[in-house]
C-alpha cells in the first residue's frame, strides 16, 4: 500500500498526518497506524520457523454430546 505518512529515511514520522489528527481513516486504505516503520519491503525477510517436533496439548477438554 503506499505511504500515508511523512517519514525520515530511517522510518521515524516526521510529524503527524492531518488525517490522522482529524480523525479520518487513512487515505492509503491501511486500518491500522504506527509511528516508526520496523522493517522495509526491500529488505531480506528474517529466518524464522519452529525447529523440532510440535506437540498440541489443550488446556480445557471439550465433549461434545
Amino acid at each position: 500500500m503506499p505511504e500515508d505518512s511523512d517519514r525520515n529515511p530511517d522510518g521515524s514520522l516526521k510529524s503527524w498526518p492531518q488525517w490522522l489528527l482529524d480523525g479520518k481513516p487513512s487515505p492509503s486504505g491501511r486500518f491500522t497506524f504506527a509511528t516508526y516503520r520496523h522493517w522495509a519491503k526491500s529488505r531480506p525477510l528474517f529466518p524464522a520457523g519452529i525447529i523440532g517436533p510440535v506437540t498440541l496439548r489443550p488446556t480445557v477438554e471439550l465433549t461434545v454430546p
